[in-house]
């Protein structure tokens, strides 16, 4: 009697999982798709905002060939495709142009300069030159003074 009751529990328990799983399941990517489709669009969108020519002035200090356009299209595939990850839709159309942007950061800058480069403001003679740091610039737009 005993093994009966405790296989009905697991069994109600199983079928309860089971319940929610189907339920949250059609959520699962959300997060995933929020993170990677913010983050292109992030990215695209601050290389817009400081201009497409200085993001071009970093490619050719890279040595990327045809930097203003390889600038514009970048910035064209990070956000077209962050907002097509975001929406859900033409997803395999963007995987691969986004792929090589992606491969071409991390082979040309990250791997070169790290990833503090993430604030790279320009590469000059093969020199990087970098922004301020992150919690620099938080501590200078915050009322409150930074702690020490």
């Amino acid at each position: 009697m005993l093994a009966t009751t405790a296989t009905l529990n697991r069994t109600g328990r199983i079928s309860t999982l089971r319940s929610i799983q189907n339920k949250l399941g059609p959520y699962a990517p959300l997060p995933l798709r929020l993170i990677v489709g913010l983050g292109f669009v992030q990215h695209g969108s601050a290389k817009l905002n400081r201009g497409p020519e200085i993001f071009a002035a970093t490619l050719h200090g890279l040595s990327v060939p045809a930097p203003h356009l390889m600038s514009w299209l970048t910035i064209a595939i990070e956000i077209a495709g962050g907002l097509a990850v975001l929406i859900g839709c033409l997803i395999p159309l963007f995987a691969v142009p986004m792929t090589a942007v992606l491969l071409v950061a991390m082979l040309r800058v990250h791997l070169q300069f790290g990833f503090s480069s993430i604030k790279l403001i320009s590469v000059a003679a093969g020199r990087p030159q970098f922004g301020p740091p992150v919690m620099n610039v938080i501590f200078s737009i915050s009322p409150a003074s930074p702690p020490s």
